[in-house]
C-alpha cells in the first residue's frame, strides 16, 4: 500500500468511526428483568444510555465495527508513523486527535481567521508565525486549527514540540521525512527554542513550504521570530500577534465584563476549568511574586536568549557588559519596573493636587518615591534600547498627546499587559507604605491612602485602555489626548477626511456629575477644538455606569460597551452598543 493510499484508508476509516456509536453494550437484571444498556466514558466519566430489545441486535454489530475499524486503524497509522524514524517529538493520528479534544468548545481569538485562512488556502513559500508571551493563546490556536482539519486533512497533519535539543537541520530532516510520507500541514510549537532558529530559519519556508507544505511555527520568544523575519524570513511570512487581548476580545473568551477585572488580572488568558471568582488564585498577576516571575520567565529571559543566538551576539550592543557579567537579565526587569514607577508617580501627583488630608498624604508618599534611585547601574542609552527591544515584543506601545498652544507632538507609553502594570505599581505602593518615614501614619490613615491611591491608579489605567484600544482599532482616524493650559480632553478623535471630531471624557466612577462635563461644555475651548478639528458630532463621557444622555446633550457611554463596541472593520468611533455575550472560558 502507497502512503496515498494508505492517507485515504485512514481518512475513510476516521470519517466513518465519526457515525459509529462508542463503548460497549452491558446487560443488567433489575426486578427480575434484564435490561440492556450502551456504555462508554467522557471527559472522564462514565456514561450510559437504555437501549431497547429491539436494538440491541444493530447497536452489538456496530460496536464490533468500531473496534474492529480502531485495530484496522492502529495497524496503519503504526505503520505510517514509527516514532523511531523522527529525530524530535512528533505527533500524528491518534495521538492528534486525543491532543485537540482538549480545545473542545473553545472560543477562538480574533486573530484565528486569519490562521485558518492560512491553513485551508496556503501562500507558497510562506510560513505563518504565532507569536506573543506566555499563556496568550499560540498553543490553543494550533490545535484547533488542527482540529478544524478534516478527516482527511488531519491524516495529513503533524504537530512538533521543538526543544532546545534540536537544531534546524535536524528538525530539516524530520521535514523531509515527513513530506516523504505525505505529510502537508505541520504545526511546530516552541520553535525559537531552537538554539540556531533565528540564523537558520529561512530553510524551513525556502524548501519546505514551498514544496507545498502549510507550516505553523509558535514560539514565546517574540524578538526571536522578530529578528528571523527581518533576516531569514523576510517576506515569507504570515504573522500573528497573540501578545495584546483588547478588552472586548478578553471578555468574550473569559465571560468576564469588569474593566477592573481587566486592569488586574488582564494580558493573560486563565484555564478554562477555572471559575471567574477563582481567576485571581490562578494569574501570575494576582501577586508581586508571580508578576515578578512572568516577566523573568516570558521577556527578560526571552530577550535575551533572541539576542544571544542573532549572528553571535551582533544585536547585544550596549547590552553585551552586562550580559558577559550576567546582569542583563535583572536589568531588563528593572526597566519594565521603573516604567511602571511612573504610572504611580502620575498617580501620587493627582492625588497630591486636592490639597486634603488624603493630598497630604499623597505628597508624603510622592516625597518618599522621589528619594528612591532610579535604575542603579543602568545607563540612560541601556534604558533605551531595553525599552526598543520591549516594544519589539508588544510589552509596550504609546498613544499620541496634542497641545495647544501648538508644540512638538508627544507620545505616552502603554503597556499591552495591564495586569503585570496594575501589579508592580501596587507593589510598588505596598513597599512605599512600609517606608519608615510613614510609621507615623495609623492603620486607618494607610487603609484609606491605598484605597485611594489604589482607584486613582485603576483610572489612569482605564483612561489608557480606552485611549490606546480606540487608537489601535481606528487606523484611519486621530485618536489623541488634547491638553490646554486651563485643562485637557481625555481623547479627541478625529476625522480628516470629514474635518469633524468627538470628544471624550473618561471617568473610573459610576457617578453622573457635572464637573465630569465642564470641558465638554467650556465655550473657549470647543472653540479652539472647532477651530483646529473642525465640527464637533458628539461629546462624550466614558465610565463605569450605565448609559445614560445628560441635561446638556453630553452622552455617558458604559465602559466596557464602549471597548466592546470597538471595531476595525467599521472605521467609525464606538458608540457603546458593542456589550456583551458570555462564552466558553480559554486556556
Amino acid at each position: 500500500m502507497t502512503a496515498g493510499d494508505r492517507g485515504a484508508r485512514i481518512a475513510e476509516i476516521q470519517r466513518e468511526l465519526e457515525t459509529l456509536p462508542k463503548g460497549s453494550i452491558s446487560r443488567k437484571t433489575i426486578n427480575g428483568k434484564v435490561q440492556c444498556y450502551l456504555q462508554w466514558r467522557e471527559n472522564g466519566m462514565n456514561r450510559s444510555k437504555y437501549i431497547s430489545h429491539a436494538d440491541v441486535p444493530a447497536l452489538e454489530e456496530a460496536v464490533a465495527r468500531r473496534r474492529a475499524l480502531k485495530e484496522e486503524l492502529s495497524r496503519l497509522t503504526g505503520t505510517r508513523v514509527p516514532n523511531d524514524i523522527y529525530y524530535s517529538d512528533v505527533m500524528t493520528g491518534d495521538d492528534l486527535d486525543d491532543m485537540i479534544r482538549s480545545v473542545e468548545g473553545f472560543g477562538r481569538r480574533d486573530s484565528y481567521p486569519v490562521l485558518k485562512q492560512y491553513v485551508d488556502k496556503g501562500v507558497d513559500g510562506h510560513v505563518c508565525i504565532l507569536y506573543g508571551l506566555r499563556r496568550t493563546g499560540k498553543t490553543t490556536m494550533m490545535r484547533q486549527a488542527i482540529a478544524d482539519l478534516s478527516p482527511e486533512e488531519r491524516a495529513r497533519a503533524a504537530y512538533i514540540m521543538a526543544s532546545s535539543d534540536l537544531d534546524v537541520h535536524v528538525l530539516s530532516r524530520d521535514l523531509r521525512t515527513l513530506h516523504g510520507q505525505g505529510f502537508r500541514y505541520v504545526f511546530i510549537d516552541e520553535v525559537t527554542a531552537i538554539p540556531d532558529f533565528i540564523d537558520g530559519a529561512a530553510i524551513i519556508s525556502d524548501l519546505y513550504a514551498t514544496m507545498g507544505m502549510r507550516i505553523v511555527l509558535s514560539g514565546t520568544d517574540s524578538l526571536g521570530f522578530h529578528l528571523s523575519k527581518i533576516d531569514e524570513l523576510y517576506g515569507r511570512t504570515i504573522t500573528i500577534h497573540t501578545t495584546w487581548i483588547p478588552f472586548g476580545e478578553y471578555s468574550r473568551l473569559m465571560g468576564a465584563w469588569d474593566i477592573d477585572e481587566y486592569i488586574r488580572l488582564g494580558g493573560i488568558l486563565h484555564p478554562n476549568e477555572i471559575s471567574l471568582d477563582q481567576a485571581e488564585e490562578f494569574s501570575p498577576f494576582s501577586t508581586a511574586w508571580g508578576t515578578d516571575r512572568y516577566v523573568l520567565m516570558s521577556i527578560s529571559r526571552n530577550i535575551q536568549n533572541s539576542l544571544e543566538h542573532h549572528r553571535g551576539g551582533e544585536r547585544f550592543h550596549l547590552l553585551f557588559e552586562p550580559y558577559s557579567k550576567g546582569e542583563l537579565i535583572g536589568m531588563i526587569g528593572r526597566v519594565i519596573e521603573d516604567m511602571n514607577r511612573g504610572l504611580l508617580e502620575e498617580t501620587l501627583a493627582m492625588l497630591a493636587e486636592q490639597g486634603d488630608g488624603a493630598g497630604r498624604l499623597a505628597g508624603m508618599l510622592a516625597d518618599a518615591l522621589e528619594s528612591r534611585p532610579r535604575l542603579p547601574g543602568v545607563s540612560e542609552d541601556q534604558a533605551l534600547l531595553i525599552g526598543e527591544n520591549l516594544k519589539t515584543v508588544d510589552l509596550v506601545d504609546r498613544y499620541k498627546i496634542e497641545r495647544y498652544p501648538a508644540r512638538a507632538t508627544e507620545f505616552h507609553t502603554v503597556f499591552t499587559q495591564p495586569g503585570m502594570r496594575y501589579r508592580q505599581a501596587a507593589a510598588l505602593l505596598d513597599s512605599l507604605l512600609e517606608d519608615p518615614s510613614l510609621k507615623a501614619l495609623g492603620s486607618e490613615d494607610i487603609r484609606h491612602i491605598r484605597e485611594m491611591v489604589d482607584g486613582f491608579i485603576c483610572g489612569v489605567m482605564m483612561e489608557d485602555i480606552v485611549l490606546y484600544e480606540t487608537t489601535r482599532y481606528l487606523r484611519d482616524k486621530m485618536v489623541f489626548k488634547y491638553t490646554f493650559d486651563s485643562g485637557e480632553y481625555d481623547m479627541v478623535v478625529y476625522d480628516p477626511d470629514t474635518a469633524t471630531c468627538m470628544l471624550y471624557e473618561v471617568k473610573h466612577s459610576t457617578a453622573v456629575v457635572l464637573e465630569q462635563r465642564r470641558h465638554l461644555n467650556d465655550p473657549k475651548l470647543l472653540a479652539i477644538v472647532r477651530r483646529m478639528y473642525g465640527k464637533v458630532t458628539g461629546r462624550y463621557v466614558i465610565y463605569l455606569g450605565e448609559p445614560t444622555v445628560a441635561d446638556d446633550g453630553v452622552e455617558y457611554l458604559n465602559v466596557a460597551d464602549y471597548l466592546c463596541g470597538l471595531r476595525p472593520s467599521t472605521g467609525q468611533a464606538s458608540t457603546g452598543t458593542g456589550r456583551r455575550a458570555p462564552a466558553r472560558r480559554f486556556r
